[in-house]
Order: structure tokens, then C-alpha cells, then sequence
């Protein structure tokens, strides 16, 4: 058997094979006591075929200096198990417990770093040997103590890394954990406030300046109020899209600048960073509004007077237009008010679009003399309350 110094063992892998033309069956496993022990075994009876085998282990485990023998029995067979141990310098590992004994081919955790972070932990030998260690990121220096050496671990590897240490020809299994370093926690700062139709400009500020390159995930989604449909122009630019990757470069604790459109649409905009485990939400209520005019326009001619609007609608709930043209004197030109049904216009046309945008061109014939015409009012109702113009002086 491989030697084994005092409280350590070797092992050795067996094989029984029938080399027979008959089946053979297993009756008796066994060693007789002392520091030699089976493991990892078939249990009798077991019956092995011709040209079959069965495997087992057996593992030497001496307490105390010295040359042993013992004999190994499988059914008449007899086998003498030999091993020798000696004494050799033992090795110890530094925790914060205090020392802790190692065993030859016992596996070393020496515990979790982060990357590029550097883990030192103090080996004793005593009395003294060579030592070495092998595995990337694993160094062993001296100190002032020849029986203590510093054992030195750094890498910028995420994941288990393994080393070997080895002493007097015994070698020790060492393992490292190197995590990531943890993702800082993002948030929003906004540039502009919120509302429809509008671009509204903003970063994404960290917690800490990253540590290493790292790159989020910004999403957006949009839930429009009951009834309505999607918004497409809800979105991302400059990448017209609902994702985009956000990233960071070593040092930087805030994005570049970004931009979210809006839309036109009454609903919910829900705006989403992840960076990592960490995350952070916001949402964007785009609320039913009487209608906004972004411009109106009035002109007249000889036979013609005509009214140009564009605005939204955020509830597509437009039914009623009124127009009430004014004399140069101030007084309502004839017929006074007039009130047009526009809830099928408009309901045609949102069927056509994604959003509330709209253009409207209204057209009204004119008798007698135009150039009287001052100007024109142009109320628009629709289901959250109405809008005005006010006077709209003719171009």
C-alpha cells in the first residue's frame, strides 16, 4: 500500500476477476482489524461471471509510526496487505479559530474572495520541509519563521479555482471560491418631467462606481388603460425599441444619456434597469386628458375660410367640434355657433393609427364680403372635458 504518515491514509483500488469458465460467488470481503479497512465495495454473496469482475477499495490508515501487515480475504484467497508509516513533519493551516491539522489528499477550502482581491493564509510546518504550490493565482512565500510560509491567492476568474500544495512528497487539495464583485444598485434621474407625447431625457446613476465593466438591461412596457390599444411610439430612442443594454465601463457610476418617447396613449409606462441581482422600477402615468392642441391655425379667402389643427387625444375619445367665426366688429358671424359630430371621423381614423395623433383640416364656405372675418374659436369635447382655441386671428 502507499505509505501513510499518522493520521492521514492512502488508498489503493482492487479487482477480483473470474478467469474461469465457471460462475464464481463471493462468500467472504474482509481484512483482518488493524489500520487496513475496505471501502467503496461489493457486499457477499456476489456472484461474478466468467470473465467479469468486481472492484473495491482499501484504504491504510496508520495511528502511529511503524511497518503492518494484515491479511486480506476473499473467499480462500489469501492477499497480505503491506504498509509502512513514518513520522513526517506535520501541516497546519491558520484560521481564525486558531490551527487547523491537514491531512494528505483531504481537500483545503480556504474559503470565498472576490475577484482581483488577495487571500493570504499561513502554513505550518513543523518541523520544517520544502514545500511548494502549484495552480494559477496560488504563490507560497517565506516569512521570518522557517516553519511558517504565507500562502498568497489572487485571480480575476470568477468561479472554483484549485491548487495543489504539496509537502515532503504529501500533497494538499486547496480550493478557492472568487465571486463577482456585487452589482452596485441602479436608479433613475430624470432630466424632464413626466407627460405625453414628449421625449423625456435620463440617466441611470449606481450606487458605486462599477468596479468592472458591467452592463444592464433597461426594458420598458406600456398597459394601456382599459379599452385603449398598444402605443407603438412608446419606446427607447434612439433605438425605437422597448430594450436596450445599458453599459458601464470600469469607473463609471452613471450612464450616458438616454431617452424615453412617451406616446400619446392613457396608461401606464413601466420603466425597468437591471444590473445583476440589483434592479430598480419606476412608472409613468400617462393620465385621460381633454384634448392638447400642439397648433391651430385659421385662414380665409374669398369663398373659403379654413381651420388647421393638430393635437392628441390621450383617451381617443374626441366627439364634438364647435366653431364660432367673429366679425371685425366683435360680434358672432351668422349662424353663431356651429357644432359638428365628429365621434365617427374620429373613431374611423383611430382605427387606422397606433397612439392619439391627429391633423385636422375643417373647411367652411363663405358669403359676402370675407374680409370682414376676424377670427374663429374652435372648442374640441371629448370623454375627460373640453378644450378651446381661443380667438384664432385669420392669417
Amino acid at each position: 500500500m502507499p505509505p501513510a504518515v499518522p493520521g492521514e491514509s492512502s488508498t489503493a483500488r482492487f479487482r477480483v476477476r473470474n478467469t474461469g469458465s465457471t460462475a464464481v460467488v463471493i462468500t467472504r470481503l474482509s481484512i483482518d482489524p488493524g489500520p487496513f479497512k475496505t471501502f467503496d465495495q461489493f457486499f457477499p454473496p456476489r456472484i461474478i461471471a466468467p470473465g467479469e469482475f468486481a472492484d473495491f477499495s482499501v484504504r491504510f490508515a496508520p495511528e502511529a509510526p511503524g511497518e503492518y501487515a494484515r491479511t486480506l480475504h476473499v473467499n480462500d484467497l489469501r492477499v497480505t496487505l503491506l504498509g509502512a508509516s513514518t513520522t513526517s513533519s506535520s501541516v497546519e493551516l491558520e484560521s481564525g479559530s486558531g490551527w487547523i491539522w491537514l491531512k494528505a489528499g483531504e481537500k483545503v477550502s480556504l474559503g470565498a474572495i472576490e475577484r482581483r482581491s488577495a487571500l493570504i493564509r499561513r502554513i505550518r510546518i513543523t518541523p520544517p520541509a520544502p514545500a511548494s504550490v502549484t495552480g494559477e493565482g496560488f504563490r507560497l512565500l517565506p516569512t521570518a519563521d522557517p516553519s511558517v510560509m504565507e500562502l498568497h491567492f489572487q485571480s480575476d476568474r470568477v468561479g472554483v479555482a484549485s491548487g495543489t500544495l504539496t509537502v515532503e512528497q504529501r500533497s494538499f487539495p486547496l480550493e478557492v471560491q472568487v465571486n463577482d464583485f456585487p452589482p452596485p444598485t441602479p436608479s433613475f434621474v430624470w432630466s424632464d418631467p413626466p407627460g405625453p407625447v414628449k421625449q423625456m431625457k435620463f440617466r441611470v446613476r449606481l450606487s458605486e462606481a462599477a468596479r468592472a465593466a458591467v452592463t444592464g438591461a433597461l426594458t420598458v412596457t406600456f398597459t394601456p388603460d382599459s379599452g385603449l390599444p398598444d402605443d407603438t411610439a412608446v419606446m427607447l430612442l434612439p433605438v425605437s425599441a422597448r430594450s436596450q443594454p445599458v453599459s458601464f465601463a470600469e469607473g463609471a457610476a452613471e450612464s450616458g444619456e438616454l431617452v424615453l418617447q412617451t406616446g400619446s396613449t392613457a396608461g401606464t409606462i413601466r420603466i425597468r434597469i437591471a444590473v445583476g441581482t440589483k434592479s430598480a422600477e419606476e412608472t409613468i402615468r400617462i393620465s385621460p386628458l381633454p384634448v392638447v392642441l400642439t397648433e391651430a391655425k385659421a385662414a380665409v379667402s374669398s369663398a373659403n375660410a379654413q381651420v388647421t389643427l393638430t393635437g392628441f387625444d390621450t383617451s381617443r375619445s374626441a366627439s364634438k367640434l364647435s366653431f364660432t367665426f367673429y366679425l371685425k366688429s366683435g360680434q358672432p358671424a351668422s349662424p353663431g355657433r356651429i357644432d359638428v359630430d365628429v365621434r365617427g371621423a374620429f373613431g374611423d381614423y383611430y382605427k387606422t393609427v397606433s397612439g392619439s395623433i391627429f391633423g385636422l383640416r375643417a373647411h367652411f364656405p363663405v358669403s359676402g364680403t370675407h374680409t370682414e372675418l376676424d377670427s374663429v374659436e374652435v372648442e374640441i369635447l371629448n370623454a375627460s372635458g373640453s378644450t378651446s382655441t381661443g380667438r384664432l386671428r385669420f392669417e
